[in-house]
């Protein structure tokens, strides 16, 4: 797929947030929904690290709404604006070091 895309050196990743936490996410909150999520960051991290894309994480900010309802939006189980405006401030610095960047993807 990374081969369709006419800019492949501008690509960044991230990795999957943890919802879980989240009040009405707690419903989903089994050993194997947060074992899949790790799973699933694993994968993204190795086949980004085989293609040279980095990875932000955002797992690690997103586990901070289990215990501040502030980050969790009305309907209880995705983010509030203040969460993704975190997840902004993360993801911010390597999507500007991938655009500016002048490099190839092996």
């Amino acid at each position: 797929m990374i081969d369709k895309l006419p800019l492949k050196s501008r690509i960044v990743a991230i990795d999957i947030p943890d919802f879980t936490v989240t009040p009405s996410g707690a419903r989903y909150a089994s050993a194997s929904a947060v074992k899949n999520i790790r799973e699933f960051n694993t994968i993204i991290d190795e086949e980004s690290a085989k293609r040279g894309v980095p990875v932000v994480g955002v797992t690690a900010l997103s586990r901070r709404m289990g215990s501040d309802l502030s980050l969790v939006a009305a309907d209880r189980l995705h983010p509030s604006a203040r969460e993704y405006a975190i997840w902004a401030r993360r993801i911010e610095p390597m999507a500007l070091s991938v655009l500016n960047a002048k490099r190839s993807l092996p």
